[in-house]
């Protein structure tokens, strides 16, 4: 197990690196993201999933593929990127997965394991946080002049 805050990964060493959902755990998001990229080889690249939830108070920017945290600390960097957007889908994944562990409560239950009903349960919760997006970030790295 590593520590996203000290990864000590050695230069040019990856072709590709993939982040999900890993970078929100970062104490600092932009060091993070220079950390991977200089251990991504000229021509690499890096994918990172980012997702974003909003009450109903927060500016919908905030969900765009742009205008969230990851995308500004992109934009600070000023990195190219491309989006695959994954929003719609992984709204219906947390619904169905309400759904199944709704369904399933009591199999849980019976098998003595009630604690880690409850922490899959939270996990769906942020349906109740309001509206959310998901984004794959594909982030080239540029071939060495």
């Amino acid at each position: 197990m590593a520590n996203v805050n000290v990864l000590g990964l050695e230069l040019a060493s990856f072709d590709r690196i993939l982040s999900i959902d890993t970078l929100h755990l970062a104490a600092d998001v932009r060091r993070t993201l220079v950390d991977l990229e200089g251990a991504l080889t000229a021509g690499g690249t890096l994918g990172v999933f980012w997702e974003t939830w909003i009450g109903p108070s927060r500016p919908r920017e905030m969900l765009s593929a742009s205008g969230n945290r990851f995308a500004r600390t992109l934009a600070e960097l000023r990195w190219r990127y491309e989006t695959v957007d994954f929003s719609d889908a992984n709204a219906g994944l947390w619904e169905r997965m309400r759904r199944a562990l709704d369904q399933m409560r009591t199999d849980f239950e019976r098998e003595g394991n009630r604690p880690l009903w409850e922490s899959l349960v939270s996990q769906t919760e942020r349906m109740d946080w309001g509206t959310g997006s998901r984004y794959l970030y594909r982030i080239p790295k540029p071939q060495s002049a």
